[in-house]
């Protein structure tokens, strides 16, 4: 049979990304529940230090095959915060992650997308930004997403969304059903650039990943 990466060729590609979670909410599981049910793969950020507290999330997303990484230890600004303060933060997520999932975090995606401070610090983690964002914050109506969505979706796009928000359950279940309609395999930001050949690099920011290409769009 043909190997998944073959197969590959055959459709556009995007990630799906969730921030700020867990939610003490039901909408971090409603999230999943709508993945589970589109059989969609996505990339939770998860905040360092709601992981404790939250850890049947974390291990919940890992263990339906979607990837886990870090939106940094809290979610204030970095640019208040000294740069040997964000040095010491990977060994704190990490620990947690650790004792999460088993694993250390691959990549990070900073609160805000301030990346900046945190590569001129030498934090030594690489960043997901994103190419396109649903605004899916602002707590629109799924429609509002959608049309952001229909009108900027592009291969190789990383799409941002927020599995704190009321609305996303209904407005994630109805972008994967898009992305199929469209054409897309849904992948995690790591079979996202794994496809392409793309290692990522420490201190470096990564906005999407086109056939290679992970420039801002």
């Amino acid at each position: 049979g043909m190997t998944e990466t073959e197969t590959l060729t055959y459709y556009k590609t995007c990630a799906l990304t969730f921030d700020d979670g867990p939610s003490a909410s039901k909408n971090t599981s409603l999230v999943m529940d709508a993945l589970m049910e589109t059989g969609a793969r996505a990339t939770f950020f998860v905040i360092g230090n709601r992981i404790k507290e939250y850890r049947w999330f974390v291990q919940r997303e890992h263990d339906n095959g979607h990837a886990v990484a870090s939106h940094n230890w809290h979610h204030g600004n970095v640019n208040k915060s000294t740069p040997a303060a964000l040095r010491a933060m990977p060994k704190k997520v990490n620990a947690s992650m650790i004792k999460a999932i088993g694993i250390p975090v691959r990549y990070d995606r900073v609160p805000g997308g301030l990346y900046p401070k945190m590569v001129k610090s030498k934090v030594g983690w690489s960043y997901i930004q994103w190419s396109l964002d649903t605004y899916d914050w602002r707590g629109g109506k799924p429609a509002e997403v959608m049309q952001k969505v229909r009108k900027k979706l592009h291969d190789g796009d990383i799409i941002l969304c927020h599995d704190t928000k009321d609305n996303t359950p209904e407005s994630a279940r109805q972008i994967i059903h898009y992305l199929e309609e469209q054409g897309y395999m849904p992948l995690t930001i790591d079979e996202l650039f794994a496809k392409d050949g793309v290692e990522l690099q420490p201190d470096t920011v990564y906005f999407r990943c086109d056939q290679g290409e992970t420039s801002i769009r």
